[in-house]
């Protein structure tokens, strides 16, 4: 289900929410640039503070004027159910500490070199991340990759639509029988150099005009 809902956010099938989340990650992580992480927490957390007592704050005023019920406007969020049974605390709790536990033994592996050709594969990495991290930082690095997982994916879409209508035409191709405008029959030459001479709202349309002869149809009885 989390898959499923980050493809979409990728995707852009929902336009307004990947605009959304987009814009907040990009700005987040401009913010985090140039200022300190807990700088750009505390702010974050006053703003979305400031809305919500703000809304908070108006309700009421509205019950003391008699014009409302003085409801929190965010009861259906608090009305979430967010706790977790038994077989899903289980199910995530093996989930995380198999993945903690293939992580350790990956590191296991190239660290203490089980493997002297994935060791030294490793380290190459290291080198070459070496120059890139004199080039870039981890922030700017964290920039250009979300910037990509919401841009490639986009494109990838538009391609593969491109993609499929040229197959579609490779799948169906044109029937026997259709001749296009480079398999059309043509006049013979006498009969072109004819119609050419004549001008354009004068020519003759008829085949008899240009020496054609049709079959008359057979008298009705």
């Amino acid at each position: 289900m989390g898959g499923s809902k980050v493809a979409e956010l990728l995707y852009w099938r929902d336009t307004r929410t990947s605009g959304v989340v987009f814009t907040g990650i990009m700005v987040s992580l401009l913010c985090l640039l140039h200022f300190s992480i807990v700088s750009v927490a505390s702010h974050i957390a006053l703003a979305v503070l400031a809305v919500t007592i703000s809304l908070r704050v108006y309700h009421k005023a509205l019950q003391a004027v008699h014009r409302g019920d003085g409801a929190n406007p965010f009861q259906a969020y608090l009305d979430v159910d967010l706790s977790l049974s038994r077989e899903q605390i289980a199910h995530y709790t093996e989930q995380i500490t198999a993945n903690v536990f293939s992580g350790v033994t990956l590191m296991r592996h190239l660290f203490l070199v089980e493997d002297l050709v994935d060791s030294l594969k490793f380290a190459l990495l290291f080198y070459i991340l070496t120059f890139v991290g004199a080039v870039f930082n981890g922030m700017t690095l964290l920039i250009l990759g979300v910037i990509s997982a919401f841009t490639f994916p986009l494109l990838y879409r538009q391609h593969q639509v491109r993609r499929d209508s040229h197959s579609h035409l490779h799948l169906y191709p044109r029937p026997p029988g259709f001749l296009g405008r480079s398999n059309r029959p043509r006049l013979p030459a006498r009969f072109r150099q004819v119609a050419a001479r004549c001008p354009r709202d004068t020519r003759p349309s008829q085949p008899e005009t240009l020496g054609l002869v049709t079959p008359h149809p057979p008298p009705q009885v």
